[in-house]
C-alpha cells in the first residue's frame, strides 16, 4: 500500500525506445533501494512503476506510449 509520504525526489537518467513502450532509467536522489527487486513498484508523481531492472544505483521502469500520453491518450479526458 502507497503511504503517500515523499522520502526522495530523483530524476530521469535515460529514456530508452523500446518497441511499444519506453524504459526510464532513474536515479533515486539518495533513496535506498537495496530491498527493492525486479516486479516492486514504486510511486512517481502519482503514477506507479514497476521496477523492470535495478543496479544497485539506477533503476528501470517500462513505460506505455498511452500512459505518457496522459489523460487525453487513454480517452479519459
Amino acid at each position: 500500500m502507497f503511504s503517500g509520504i515523499v522520502q526522495a525526489a530523483g530524476s530521469i537518467e535515460q529514456v530508452d525506445a523500446l518497441e511499444a513502450d519506453v524504459r526510464l532509467t532513474f536515479d533515486s536522489g539518495g533513496l535506498g533501494l537495496n530491498d527493492s527487486t525486479v516486479g516492486d513498484s514504486h510511486a512517481v508523481n502519482r503514477a506507479r512503476l514497476t521496477v523492470t531492472t535495478i543496479t544497485g544505483g539506477p533503476l528501470s521502469v517500462d513505460v506505455s506510449t498511452a500512459s505518457l500520453a496522459g489523460p487525453a491518450g487513454r480517452g479519459d479526458a
